[in-house]
């Protein structure tokens, strides 16, 4: 990648990233970043070093603290797709909270509970927990909900496809009846 901003050209490949202001004739080859010392610019004479006149050393600090700017902010956009990438693959967690309409009714949660005991053989589930509220009483615990249903699937994709599962469907068309809310937080690898 190449970009030019404020007379000063960046170039990047995987490995390293130079800066070199455009257009300024001096005798130091780049400015040198590398993965392993983000943030240090580091000064990288070429073999023919010559001394710089007064206005070309002048323009030279300008431009390396301009590359001291656009360095800040490189490992976030150098690291962005990286992140990205690593999450699409990784693990997905889908845990969703059941507030049934009859909340006092045992019937009732007990067919919730055996409809999602039959929607937990949905090929792309890799593991399951049914719950209930714990006995625990702090101002942050939210207490209300009548069944949880905690889901881990490899990845995104899978979990994608337990979406439109005809299992996961059937579970719906036969035990939505049975809450009045329903809440779903999915959560990846930071």
């Amino acid at each position: 990648m190449s970009l030019l901003r404020n007379n000063l050209s960046c170039h990047t490949d995987p490995k390293m990233v130079f800066f070199q202001p455009s257009g300024i004739d001096f005798q130091y080859s780049n400015i040198q970043l590398s993965e392993e010392r983000a943030g240090i610019v580091n000064l990288v004479p070429n073999k023919t070093t010559q001394y710089m006149s007064k206005a070309s050393r002048r323009q030279f600090l300008a431009n390396a603290g301009k590359a001291a700017a656009v360095t800040a902010i490189t490992p976030f956009l150098a690291s962005a797709p990286a992140a990205a990438a690593a999450n699409a693959d990784g693990p997905f967690i889908h845990h969703v909270y059941f507030w049934l309409k009859n909340a006092t009714s045992k019937d009732d949660k007990a067919k919730l509970v055996a409809g999602l005991r039959k929607l937990s053989s949905a090929k792309t589930i890799a593991q399951f927990y049914i719950g209930q509220p714990a006995p625990t009483n702090r101002d942050v615990i939210d207490r209300s909900y009548a069944v949880s249903w905690l889901l881990f699937f490899k990845n995104k994709e899978d979990q994608d496809a337990y979406q439109t599962d005809p299992i996961h469907l059937k579970f719906i068309e036969e035990c939505s009846s049975l809450w009045s809310r329903v809440v779903v937080y999915d959560s990846i690898d930071v």
